[in-house]
């Protein structure tokens, strides 16, 4: 927002390169929370199957349940083999496919702020193309030619610093969601 309201006003390269990419990480974070959450819902169901709580369909010839927890090693344990229901494989493959392809767009969206860094140090950013937002404007397009820095100032301040509030403010939500999901429970602390 802050690249859009500064002027020139309006979605250009330098903004739109800055919007590619905080979509790219917004996608990214949502798929990979998704994936954890599906994973979780995957694990609850093998965990109802070993605690009982859900009906086992055992597979040809491993054998039944009453077998499931027999070892040759006393120290191992091994789960009983179950045939899942199309809804638990359905959901176990969306677990493994939001998951990779969070983290693919993540490594893209990491790949574009290189890029966008080079644009930026390279002054591509800062040819007639981009300063007048031409892309989006076409001969509309316009630029601050006798403005002092004095003037950008007045006209940016306002922005930068909401931009910088804004930041704080996500910053600090973040933490308090994170201080409360890390907060140890009372069953954590038994010592059984």
């Amino acid at each position: 927002m802050m690249a859009y309201l500064t002027p020139t006003v309006g979605l250009g390269c330098r903004s739109g390169g800055y919007l590619i990419y905080g979509v790219g990480a917004t996608v990214s974070w949502a798929l990979i929370i998704c994936s954890f959450l599906l994973s979780h819902t995957v694990s609850l169901r093998y965990q109802d199957i070993y605690m009982g709580r859900r009906p086992f369909v055992s597979r040809e010839g491993d054998g039944g349940p009453e077998n499931a927890c027999e070892s040759q090693d006393p120290g191992t344990f091994n789960l009983p083999f179950h045939r899942r229901t199309l809804w638990h494989s359905t959901l176990a493959f969306l677990t493994v496919a939001t998951r990779v392809t969070g983290k693919f767009i993540a490594a893209l969206n990491a790949c574009w702020v290189v890029i966008s860094a080079m644009l930026e140090f390279t002054g591509v950013y800062s040819s007639c193309w981009c300063e007048t937002d031409a892309d989006v404007f076409g001969n509309r397009g316009w630029v601050a030619l006798f403005a002092t820095s004095q003037s950008f100032r007045t006209a940016c301040l306002s922005f930068w610093v909401g931009g910088v509030i804004f930041s704080f403010a996500v910053c600090a939500v973040a933490y308090v969601g994170f201080l409360f999901g890390c907060k140890r429970s009372d069953i954590d602390e038994y010592d059984g």
